[in-house]
């Protein structure tokens, strides 16, 4: 065996260690401080109270569109949800809300039904309040003073070290949990979120997806507001199943 390969393996069992052991290194330095407040940070998943304003999960799916019908004063969010029912299959639902933002019905939609209500003059899209965008061009950073991150821990590494075309690859993307400060009307969210680092080289040029993004309608003095969490990848097993971010989905932020 010559010198070269020798070299090379050593190379490759040096850089796999140094990966291994600077994982306890992260986690340490990225573990929040026990005076920090950090660990009361409420999980979004859940739902979280404040004293004026309550944010409630209402679907765990993709956003296809939001729209407010001005002549009922209803909100109607079309969907696609992750887990389908058997015994009501649909492709797309409708889920109406009231102008406060109660839940009032669920229904599966078909495509004629979906083209008749975009017909409807009343409906008026709920826009986002940012634009749509996905890593690396999106982060928190893209909606200051209403959504802050505070802070992001480390939890595992998205994919180990392993060989491209032969070559040792070290990766430095890993998942983790952000601390956000949401921020609507006189309402301040302290909240936790699962979430991605898209690290660059020794993590210099990485980035915080973010995903997360607020909708509300022009004009509206109910203090009704909706907050997306998307996300710019998911995963699938070998059967099917998707595996999609912790708090994925469309939340209400209303009045209690």
């Amino acid at each position: 065996m010559s010198k070269i390969i020798l070299y090379l393996m050593g190379a490759a069992v040096v850089l796999a260690v140094a990966f291994v052991l600077h994982v306890p290194v992260l986690k340490y330095f990225t573990a929040p401080a026990k005076s920090s407040g950090y660990f009361s940070y409420a999980n979004l998943n859940d739902g979280v109270e404040g004293d004026a304003y309550s944010i409630e999960k209402i679907l765990h799916g993709w956003v296809l569109e939001v729209f407010y019908d001005a002549q009922k004063e209803q909100y109607l969010i079309l969907t696609e949800f992750v887990e389908k029912d058997p015994d009501n299959y649909s492709d797309r639902h409708l889920i109406t809300l009231d102008r406060q933002g109660q839940h009032l019905e669920t229904v599966g939609i078909s495509q004629d039904d979906l083209e008749k209500l975009l017909d409807n003059p009343a409906l008026q899209p709920v826009p986002l309040d940012n634009e749509r965008r996905y890593v690396p061009e999106y982060s928190f950073d893209q909606s200051p003073g209403t959504i802050d991150l505070e802070h992001y821990t480390f939890q595992e590494f998205s994919q180990w070290p392993g060989f491209y075309y032969y070559f040792p690859v070290v990766y430095s993307d890993w998942t983790g949990t952000a601390y956000l400060k949401i921020t609507h009307d006189t309402e301040v969210f302290k909240v936790q979120i699962p979430t991605d680092y898209y690290g660059g080289f020794l993590y210099t040029a990485g980035s915080v997806d973010g995903q997360v993004y607020f909708r509300t309608r022009p004009g509206e003095t109910s203090g009704l507001a909706f907050l997306e969490v998307g996300e710019s990848s998911y995963t699938s097993d070998m059967d099917g199943n998707e595996t999609h971010r912790e708090g994925y989905g469309l939340y209400v932020i209303r009045r209690k």
